[in-house]
């Protein structure tokens, strides 16, 4: 004798889990992708940082140049600015990752050589 309860259970879960399964795959992928942001979001702003210290210490612009294209690639936008007696680095990225395609910027300060 069979069972048809069974199959019938057994293959709802099945379709459930069909439907299901793509919904929590998209949700995955976009936390992936905002945690990837947020990592780049810390590396922009350490990067400027360290371009802002370098900077102050007198160093040239094309040496904190190469500090930034070392840790983030050639695709970004460079800002040097005096402020009184801080010299600040703006740092702007178009996309960061192709799944959630923002801009990250980065901003920082530190004094001047000689101020």
């Amino acid at each position: 004798m069979v069972n048809l309860g069974n199959n019938k259970s057994a293959a709802s879960v099945t379709a459930e889990f069909a439907i299901v399964f793509p919904a929590i795959a998209i949700v995955f992928a976009l936390f992936l992708a905002s945690l990837s942001f947020v990592v780049k979001q810390i590396q922009i702003f350490d990067v400027a940082a360290d371009a802002a210290r370098s900077l102050g210490r007198g160093e040239s612009e094309s040496y904190a140049s190469s500090l930034i294209q070392h840790s983030l690639g050639k695709n970004f936008k460079l800002s040097i600015s005096l402020e009184d007696e801080f010299i600040c680095v703006q740092i702007g990225l178009e996309r960061s990752n192709p799944i959630l395609p923002v801009a990250v910027n980065g901003f920082s300060c530190a004094l001047a050589a000689g101020k």
